[in-house]
């Protein structure tokens, strides 16, 4: 029943309105802390930082990097012919 009631984002709800409340404290309790702790936000950085460079990385292993990203074959086979005649200019 508590689920159902929740599930329904009827703001007339009490209960919705209850949380949607206290999630607006936790999320400004958050920012304060942000706001405030150098370390918090240097910790939020270092972490952000590692989760780009493992998008990088993957992006660069997967079959054609970032170039590829659509299904049609034609397109990729247009696309990798270009990548291999930039990579031998580049050479």
């Amino acid at each position: 029943m508590l689920l159902r009631k929740l599930g329904t984002k009827n703001p007339k709800n009490r209960l919705y309105r209850a949380f949607r409340e206290l999630g607006r404290v936790e999320r400004t309790l958050f920012l304060l802390r942000f706001l405030t702790e150098p370390a918090l936000r240097g910790k939020i950085r270092s972490e952000m930082t590692k989760i780009e460079a493992y998008n990088d990385f993957t992006d660069w292993v997967s079959f054609g990097g970032p170039r590829l990203k659509t299904g049609d074959p034609v397109e990729q086979e247009k696309r990798m012919t270009l990548l291999g005649a930039r990579s031998a200019v580049s050479v």
